[in-house]
């Protein structure tokens, strides 16, 4: 599995670590790439965790299974919109975008799957919310937990 991970602070990273501990462990063979503007200093078990590192758009390959948009929300749709054309599916971290955007100037790939993350932090026995400024206008919010793997591994059991 061909992977890459937009963003490299505590949320990249925590990725990073938790896709190498459940890829690992179902022996599935993997590659973690990384594209990062911010040169700082990796920590020498990440460092040797992912593939390559690079720095632009232009420099990184195609051709990835997944890639986690984890960078700061306010470049979420830049990466998206860059990177559509690398990866059939995305997982971004929430908010997927820092305002009104719109999406369907990005020409989402239909056969795609992009996952937004939203944990849920909110107490039992309040499952609704109300939009701000909307009186009366309920959404639902329904707690879903989703695990996807490739038809080899579910086969395993």
């Amino acid at each position: 599995m061909k992977i890459c991970i937009v963003g490299l602070g505590s949320i990249g990273q925590r990725h990073a670590w938790n896709i190498n501990k459940v890829l690992s462990r179902h022996e599935m063979p993997f590659t973690i790439d990384a594209l990062r503007v911010q040169g700082r200093k990796l920590d020498n078990r990440l460092e040797d965790l992912l593939s390559t590192v690079y720095h632009s758009y232009e420099e990184l390959p195609g051709g990835y299974d997944v890639i986690f948009i984890t960078n700061p929300t306010a470049f979420h749709y830049e990466a998206v919109s860059n990177l559509l054309q690398k990866t059939q599916h995305m997982f971004i971290e929430k908010p997927v975008f820092d305002g009104y955007r719109d999406i369907g100037s990005l020409k989402l790939r239909t056969d795609g799957i992009y996952y937004v993350a939203c944990p849920l932090r909110h107490k039992k026995g309040s499952p609704a919310r109300q939009r701000p400024g909307r009186a009366g206008r309920t959404f639902l919010f329904c707690p879903c937990h989703i695990l996807v793997l490739p038809a080899r591994l579910e086969k395993r059991g």
